[in-house]
């Protein structure tokens, strides 16, 4: 479960002159659901915390990398 209660992300989207940053804040009750959304954007959307979330898409990035090499 996130501890915090508050997943702030950071989404990266393409403009035509210049890269659009968007820093968001999302709430989610459980932690997996929030891993599961924020890897559904690929490498448009950072976690900046928590470090706990951060650090759990990360491990399940590097499994899905994993499963493709």
């Amino acid at each position: 479960m996130c501890r915090n209660k508050s997943c702030r992300v950071n989404r990266f989207g393409p403009c035509r002159c210049f890269i659009l940053k968007v820093l968001s804040a999302l709430r989610f009750d459980i932690e997996k659901a929030a891993c599961a959304y924020v890897l559904g954007f690929g490498g448009q959307m950072e976690v900046i915390e928590p470090l706990a979330l951060r650090d759990r898409v990360l491990q399940a990035a590097k499994e899905t990398i994993t499963l493709y090499t």
